[in-house]
């Protein structure tokens, strides 16, 4: 596998991650290294039962998992070091993050793209306003995952992309230090 092809494999996770966040959807799933196959409209292949299994047995929460070998390509590769495409959850297991800059730069260029792709303000609001309403439902293992979402966010994410705090916190453009 060409160096270059985990990273672009992960930042297209994160898209859909993020994606289906602002449209008021969790995502759970896990990223494997393997054979899979493919003819017409099916797949098949051990890595495909490799990634369901490991996505129904411990995935739980709204992430996306890393197997041991996607891990042991991500910490050789020479592209992938210093990288916060990748970080540790609060549970301790290796996850995807939706949320990593892929460069830095300027408060203009970062307000843009912010702005644009991480819908951070939006997606506070959406996750605040579903554990609320389970909450009411008495819906408390559905609002758990919604609350998981939020600490991942506020903690391991915040944490690996600080600049990405004020977006969170929904400070004005002009009040940010």
């Amino acid at each position: 596998m060409p160096d270059t092809y985990g990273p672009w494999f992960i930042q297209s996770a994160s898209k859909l991650v993020i994606d289906l966040l602002h449209a008021g959807f969790l995502t759970r799933g896990a990223a494997v290294l393997g054979n899979l196959y493919h003819r017409d409209n099916v797949i098949v292949g051990p890595a495909l039962v490799e990634a369901a299994d490991m996505e129904g047995r411990e995935a739980i929460y709204p992430r996306i998992l890393l197997s041991p070998a996607v891990i042991r390509e991500w910490d050789n590769g020479k592209s992938t070091r210093g990288s916060t495409l990748v970080i540790e959850d609060m549970l301790g297991r290796r996850i995807v993050n939706p949320f990593s800059l892929p460069f830095t730069g300027g408060e203009a260029i970062l307000d843009s793209f912010v702005d644009l792709n991480f819908h951070l303000r939006e997606i506070h609001a959406t996750i605040d306003e579903q554990i609320s309403t389970l909450e009411v439902q008495n819906r408390q293992k559905h609002a758990e995952k919604w609350r998981y979402m939020r600490n991942l966010i506020e903690g391991p994410i915040l944490s690996a992309e600080p600049t990405l705090r004020p977006y969170w916190n929904q400070v004005a453009p002009g009040d940010r230090p």
